[in-house]
């Protein structure tokens, strides 16, 4: 089938896939094109080649309506996650229906890499998301593997306001703090009951606040 611009120029890198997904909302036609990529037979077969990327029970919950489920996607803040989810569901369309072929852009799924790699474990918040994909998008534009290592970790010890190698051991998922123009400055952590609280300064306003985590 013949598809159209909008999804070749996002499968190559061209358009944000968030923005292609939220595109769905004002764009009926674009709606109607998506919703006609899924084989009918796909709706009855949950062993369906096309639900090895996209989660048939996500789609079922959806009202079998693939333009929901990639809206369902955008509305994450999870910014990497999102990308590389909306991403490989329209790659898995667009390969099913046999486009024409395309040279797929592979920068979500390294962007996504990286992420894990150096914010997954300490650096890690919904508040903070768009400093670390501004680092993340910075940091893919050198080739050298050990010239993009350095920048990153540099980057991240400036805008985190890093010293040394200290940082909270969350009990949790990461959840660290935005402030006004930066993320947070990470002072201290003490257990309470149940919990540990974590202490954090903007380094522009001096305001303090406390992040609580519990077992």
């Amino acid at each position: 089938m013949e598809i159209s611009n909008i999804i070749n120029q996002t499968l190559i890198g061209e358009i944000d896939p968030k923005e292609f997904a939220l595109s769905i909302r004002c764009d009926d036609g674009l709606r109607e094109e998506l919703e006609s990529m899924v084989p009918r037979e796909a709706k009855e077969d949950k062993m369906h080649l096309i639900w090895s990327s996209i989660p048939y029970q996500l789609y079922a919950a959806r009202g079998f309506s693939i333009a929901d489920v990639l809206l369902d996607f955008a509305g994450s803040e999870y910014i990497f996650g999102t990308r590389l989810n909306i991403y490989h569901s329209l790659r898995a369309l667009y390969v099913l229906n046999e486009g024409v072929p395309i040279a797929f852009t592979t920068k979500y799924a390294e962007a996504h890499e990286i992420y894990l790699e150096y914010f997954g474990e300490y650096f890690e918040g919904m508040e903070i998301m768009h400093t670390a994909d501004a680092i993340v998008n910075d940091a893919m534009k050198l080739k050298d593997g050990i010239k993009r290592k350095l920048y990153i970790k540099s980057r991240i010890r400036r805008e985190f306001h890093c010293n040394g190698f200290k940082r909270p051991k969350w009990i949790q998922c990461a959840e660290w703090p935005m402030g006004k123009n930066s993320p947070m400055k990470y002072i201290s952590s003490r257990s309470i009951d149940e919990g540990i609280d974590y202490m954090f300064r903007d380094v522009d306003t001096g305001k303090l606040r406390t992040v609580t985590q519990y077992y």
